[in-house]
């Protein structure tokens, strides 16, 4: 894993690489990612999955979230801040969406508390999360 880049600009790279800037090929490989996320959230490789479209593919997006959590069942999606999350609402995952949820509330959305649960959350491994995730040059940059 390369410590400098995102999840975003690799999405980026890989949408630009498969969709030619045409809208309507973007809102679909945006609706297979969505589905992929789901399907590892559901057969339990990780809790949770976020997403960070752009305003103009939130409706996409959110169509394709409510598809997804009504063929995976038991995934449910939800917003903290800017960004669409789906997950499994269970056990420990359950105990750290809540603690996202009080920290953004309480304008904690930075630091290295924020990306360790964020980051437990999508199944990142330990030895790789990054505290300081949000100081990499491509963080919070348009990815779609």
């Amino acid at each position: 894993m390369d410590a400098t880049k995102t999840c975003g600009e690799l999405h980026l790279r890989a949408q630009r690489a498969l969709c030619d800037d045409d809208p309507h090929e973007i809102k679909l490989f945006g609706a297979g990612f969505v589905l992929g996320q789901c399907e590892k959230i559901y057969l339990g490789a990780c809790s949770a999955a976020m997403f960070r479209p752009s305003k103009e593919y939130h409706e996409a997006i959110m169509h394709a979230l409510d598809v997804a959590c009504h063929i995976y069942e038991g995934l449910e999606w939800d917003i903290l801040g800017e960004e669409f999350w789906v997950r499994r609402d269970e056990g420990k995952a359950h105990a750290i969406w809540r603690e996202l949820k009080r920290m953004q509330k309480d304008g904690e959305e930075t630091g290295g508390s924020w990306h360790h649960l964020r980051a437990i959350l999508c199944g990142v491994r330990r030895e790789d999360i990054d505290g300081t995730y949000d100081a990499r040059a491509e963080y919070g940059k348009r990815c779609d």
